[in-house]
Parts: C-alpha cells; structure tokens; sequence
C-alpha cells in the first residue's frame, strides 16, 4: 500500500480513567507511536472530554472537537455529516454506539454483551432496551468488521447477536505503562492516609452495579468469622453508578471499621492502592476483558477471581477462581492466599509470566492489520 489513508477514530468517551474510556486513549495513544501508512484523525466531544483533547494536542495536531454527545439522538443525526467531511477511508468506533446513517467503511469494538445479560435499570425501560438492541444490531451487521476484547465476547456476539464467527477479530487490551513497575513508597503512604486505610487490605476495583457482584464480596469478608481474614480491611475502589443505589446502601451500611469504600479516584491514588494492598479480588458475574486483572498484576498482586469463562481466558493458570455465588468458596480461598507466602509468591511469578501476553503496542499492531485487510479488499 503506498497510499496513505485516513482513519477516524471515535474518541469521545476518552477520558474517564476506567475500562471503556482507558481502552479507548490507550489504544490511540499506541497507533499514534507506530510508523504506518495511516493518518489518524481523533474525534473528542467537547462536552465530555476536553482536557483529554487538550493532552493529544501536545503529540497530535489532527483531533477534533465535536458537538455530538454519546447515547443521545444527537449523535445520530450529527456524527454521518461530521465524519463524511473529514473523507475519511475508514471509522473506528471503540463502542457499539454507531450512528446508523453512517455509510461509510468502519471498524467497531464490541467489549461485552452485559446488557444483554444484565439488562440493569436503563436498559430495562422499554425505549431504552429497543434503541440498545436496535443499534447494536446495525453495528454488527453494516461493520467491515467486529473487533472483539476476548474470545468469550466474540462467543457471545455470535450466540446472542447471530454473527458469522468469520467477521469478528478477537485483539485483546494491553496494560498501560503506569500499572508496572516499582511504586512510589512515600506516594502510596500518603494515598493510604487519605482514604484512612491504617491496617493490611483487600482490594477490588469495580463500578458499583449488579452484575460486580460486590454485595457477595462484603457478606463473605464481614461474615466469615476467618481469624485471618479479622486482619484486614477490604478496600472497594471504583465509580458510584446512580442507576443501582442499592450498591451504595450496603456500602454505606457496612462495618466502616472493616470496609472501606473509596469510591472513583485519580490514577496515580489507583495505582498506589493497587500496590499497598495484600490481594486483589474480582467477584464478577461477567465482564468483556478485565483490565484489572492486568492492573493488578502488573503491580505484583496475587488475584482471586470469579471462575467465570473471561477470566479463566485472560488469567489461565497465574490466579485462584472461586465459585461466585458460594461464600464458603470465597473464604476458604482468601484465607489460603492471605495465610501462605508461598502460595502468594507463586501466583505473583505467574501473574508476571501472563503480563507478556499483553501489551497495547501489540493490540495496535493487530488492530491496523484489520484496517490493512479492509482497506485492500
């Protein structure tokens, strides 16, 4: 290919530090570091993420402010002429949210299928539910082709949406730079004061909705009665959801001396909570990838997960699974990790031997072979 062609990546959901948003700044941030034949235009949402637009200006001069917030009609009706202006050779939509009056070539990642599955309390209001399944739906079917985070996501498009397995690319997220390495002893003390975590801690990072699982993860660590297990606080780190306040009341109704909820924080006081903490716990019923799964690994944390298919896909032999709806189950196992250093020693080695599978270098190298292959057809 000697052409240089024109890609658009939608950023507007950039920005918010967690899941979707860090894929979406780490991926550009990577395509932008290769040498290819790709001119990369970012589209940023004016309204949302501003000062994430302002930190590309500083290494890339062609990103755009637009006017056209995600999930609202708006979107539909502006992001076809915005993009068509820009003559563009290909659109890569990071979410399901494609305008549909979009003709041209496009890309779209599909993370995970949850609302499917959990519906929660928007998508269970009838216009919500129709307008989600309904866009979703001409995204999978008027993209070039489906990018999907893990192979368990792409089982799950092809079962509950009824796509050709030939269509989708499974490409798995990477870990950003700022998760590995040695942390900053005297930092994380000071992080530690200020959310008044004094004693040895459990961690998990999660948005506080159903599906997290979060209650079964309080009921097992306050109901134990585990003398090692009476040593430690649990630490729940991650953004408050409005539409699940239940989440919230049993957080707040919880032993405060025990647990200890955070809420959303900045990334440098993530970091350091990861790397205070004794062992980190994912009790989720579903996810699409699990970026903290790597998070956690990439600052040597020993990981207890839900053995649910995602997991077991990303983390393989280098975690301890446990049923998530048995408590028993979850104790006995915190208690195994907290109370052995071999045990802990050894699923830290592990965990540093699965990072090398990951790296967002190499999610942007697979990500432009896919451009490479729809822009040749």
């Amino acid at each position: 290919m000697n052409k240089r062609y024109r890609i658009g990546i939608d950023m507007r959901m950039a920005g918010d530090g967690f899941g979707l948003g860090r894929y979406i700044v780490e991926l550009a941030k990577a395509l932008l570091k290769r040498k290819s034949e790709f001119e990369y235009v970012l589209f940023f949402d004016k309204n949302f993420n501003e000062p994430t637009f302002r930190n590309f200006q500083k290494f890339h001069n062609q990103n755009k402010l637009v006017n056209a917030k995600y999930y609202t009609l708006e979107e539909q009706i502006k992001m076809p002429g915005i993009l068509r202006r820009e003559k563009l050779d290909l659109v890569h939509f990071p979410n399901f949210n494609t305008p549909i009056l979009y003709t041209g070539k496009f890309v779209v990642t599909i993370h995970d299928l949850i609302h499917h599955r959990f519906p929660g309390k928007k998508r269970r209001n009838f216009l919500h539910r129709l307008s989600y399944r309904y866009i979703i739906k001409q995204a999978v079917r008027n993209a070039d082709k489906i990018i999907a985070v893990s192979q368990s996501t792409k089982d799950d498009i092809i079962k509950l949406l009824d796509v050709e397995s030939e269509k989708i690319e499974v490409v798995y997220e990477g870990i950003a730079d700022n998760f590995t390495g040695e942390a900053d002893s005297a930092r994380r003390t000071a992080t530690l004061q200020k959310y008044n975590i004094t004693k040895p801690y459990i961690l998990a990072v999660s948005e506080w909705r159903r599906y997290k699982n979060l209650d079964f993860l309080i009921k097992a660590f306050l109901g134990s009665g585990d003398e090692i297990l009476e040593k430690y606080n649990l630490v729940v780190c991650g953004k408050i959801d409005p539409n699940y306040p239940e989440i919230g009341r049993i957080l707040d109704q919880a032993n405060k001396d025990r647990v200890i909820a955070v809420g959303k924080v900045t990334e440098k006081d993530l970091v350091d909570l990861y790397s205070g903490a004794r062992c980190f716990v994912s009790p989720s019923l579903v996810e699409g990838f699990g970026l903290t799964y790597l998070e956690a690994q990439g600052n040597h944390l020993p990981i207890l997960a839900s053995d649910i298919p995602v997991a077991n896909e990303i983390l393989g032999n280098s975690a301890i699974f446990f049923n998530p709806r048995d408590l028993k189950d979850l104790i006995s196992k915190l208690h195994r990790v907290l109370s052995s250093e071999d045990l802990r020693a050894d699923l830290i080695k592990k965990g540093s031997a699965n990072l090398q599978r990951f790296s967002w270098e190499k999610t942007a190298r697979q990500t432009e072979e896919i451009y490479r292959r729809i822009l040749s057809q």
